[in-house]
């Protein structure tokens, strides 16, 4: 499913790119409002996204060993870099260009922006699409953009619980698990199943 929803997110968020490129500007840029420590945390969030990259690659068997490790010295250097930088790229320059594109919109829609600055890749979809081909098209452009996101949504909170249980075999596995951690005798005992 996620792979299914992947390929429409990254065709609206190409042609998001696409339609927002001739209206690019740097007239309405600003120096950054936040301090320092809100720019940090917010570096700190896109690092440990990244990291479930990691541990998605893992989960899948993406993560295969590199030439000469074994299960008790494992190595995944070469397969994760390759991993993780792509992801790492894409992300930047996706944020970079998406960020600069909601930047080039006029400061009359600074109150829209407000409102919904959690659905904003559907309100580009919504701008740019009229811009480029009508205000129909824009509407509906931007209610497939927040279908194709939320689905997306849907999908990721599945991959992360699956993910979350296959870190926890891989630390079972790896003798890496608490050892005060009730057994299911245990827990059968006093009747939780």
């Amino acid at each position: 499913m996620a792979v299914a929803l992947a390929i429409p997110t990254v065709v609206v968020v190409v042609l998001i790119a696409a339609f927002s490129a001739p209206h690019l500007t740097t007239a309405y840029l600003e120096p950054p409002h936040s301090s320092l420590k809100h720019n940090w945390t917010a570096f700190v969030g896109v690092i440990l996204a990244l990291s479930g990259v990691e541990a998605i690659a893992n989960l899948t068997g993406v993560m295969k060993l590199d030439p000469g490790a074994t299960q008790d010295l494992p190595v995944v250097r070469r397969t994760a870099s390759k991993a993780i930088l792509l992801v790492a790229l894409e992300v930047v320059l996706g944020t970079a260009l998406l960020g600069w594109a909601m930047l080039s919109l006029s400061p009359s829609l600074k109150s829209v922006l407000l409102v919904r600055w959690d659905d904003m890749l559907s309100v580009l979809a919504e701008q740019y699409g009229s811009m480029a081909l009508g205000p129909v098209f824009g509407r509906v452009f931007g209610i497939l953009t927040a279908l194709i996101v939320g689905l997306l949504l849907l999908s990721a909170v599945n991959t992360a619980i699956v993910a979350l249980i296959g870190l926890l075999y891989l630390l079972a596995r790896d003798g890496e698990m608490p050892r005060d951690l009730p057994s299911s005798t245990h827990t059968a005992s006093h009747g939780f199943r």
